[in-house]
């Protein structure tokens, strides 16, 4: 007779953010403003995850600690880790 598979195991939990904590996370439309000048990108103008500029016209997720990433970027990071 066949035999039956073997029992899968059960996935690990995971350590990124629960969709309603990823969520709760601020969004926050760039302006030309925030952008800034021609000086090249600063902290204020840069991917903390990615490290590429954040672009005019852009939804960035705003962390509690004030730096801001490319939502895209930020939402694969948090599946995957908590902080």
């Amino acid at each position: 007779p066949p035999q039956a598979p073997p029992p899968q195991e059960d996935a690990p939990p995971s350590l990124g953010l629960r969709p309603e904590e990823l969520a709760a996370l601020r969004r926050e439309n760039v302006s030309a403003s925030f952008v800034g000048d021609d000086d090249g990108p600063d902290d204020d103008t840069t991917c903390v995850i990615c490290q590429d500029t954040v672009l005019d016209d852009f939804t960035v997720m705003v962390l509690p600690c004030l730096h801001k990433l490319h939502t895209s970027c930020g939402t694969q990071w948090f599946v995957e880790n908590r902080s």
